[in-house]
């Protein structure tokens, strides 16, 4: 719980803080944040959630699966040799996990293991979308993250909906168009694959998708999205350039979105 907080206050201090203010975050009041017990978490591949995902690959299925001049079962197996183990139950996304956190923490990390782990960055992103799509690709974006999917939806429809009232009456209300969801990299993994933005790299530390939905001025009807990677821009398929036609954004998506079990208001 101490470390959750201190995330919470360190991803709002990089929001609503600055050196002017000696770093401390300026608001009026108390910040809510909404969280959920772990069997019920959605903002991740979650079998209790969608129990479809069980049948997904185990690693040890996956790697029963590749023959043995497969290139990711044999830098996995030169890695457990390297390191002394007879049986390893996990796969080369667990051990590049492990090198990435010793050196985030300051560890040593020997030359030979760097060497050999160079291109886990690539291998765990590939082992990872093995091991997840063998359910179907659809099927398993759905299962993973069609609920945040749906929510991008109806916040987009929430904010034209508010954004059209104020014109047809007239008039200035406040609503909500700043929408924030904190994941992990296996959260980051199936919205960059649904989006197919996904370049077959383990997400970095820090990782982010932006979306921005955009409303012309001159035709209400038009609507478009943006879809950032890591701060790059994105074509999205079937779009000509960065601005995507909501429509297209939607047509793509429309057999990866699921609705939530339950649904949390903004």
């Amino acid at each position: 719980m101490d470390r959750t907080i201190a995330s919470a206050r360190s991803f709002l201090a990089g929001l609503f803080s600055s050196e002017e203010s000696d770093n401390k975050i300026q608001a009026t009041g108390p910040f809510e944040i909404e969280v959920h017990h772990f069997p019920y978490e959605d903002m991740f591949p979650n079998p209790n959630v969608a129990p479809i995902l069980n049948k997904c690959h185990t690693v040890k299925s996956l790697y029963t699966s590749l023959t043995d001049d497969h290139e990711l079962k044999k830098a996995r197996q030169t890695l457990i040799n390297r390191i002394g183990l007879t049986e390893y139950p996990h796969g080369i996304i667990e051990l590049h996990d492990d090198i990435i956190s010793r050196q985030a923490h300051n560890f040593t990390v020997p030359n030979d293991l760097l060497q050999l782990t160079k291109d886990f960055e690539i291998m765990s992103a590939r082992e990872y979308v093995y091991r997840a799509t063998n359910i179907g690709f659809d099927l398993f974006i759905r299962s993973s993250c069609g609920s945040i999917l749906y929510l991008i939806r109806e916040n987009f429809n929430f904010i034209l909906k508010n954004y059209l009232d104020e014109r047809t009456n007239s008039l200035k209300k406040q609503y909500q168009k700043f929408f924030i969801y904190s994941g992990h990299d296996s959260t980051i993994i199936p919205l960059a694959l649904a989006f197919e933005i996904f370049d077959m790299r383990w997400p970095r530390y820090g990782a982010y998708i932006v979306l921005k939905y955009f409303i012309s001025k001159a035709d209400k009807s038009e609507t478009y999205v943006t879809v950032h990677f890591d701060g790059e821009p994105q074509v999205l398929p079937d779009c000509e350039d960065h601005y995507c036609s909501y429509s297209t954004f939607l047509k793509s998506l429309q057999n990866r979105i699921d609705k939530p079990k339950k649904i949390y208001q903004a």
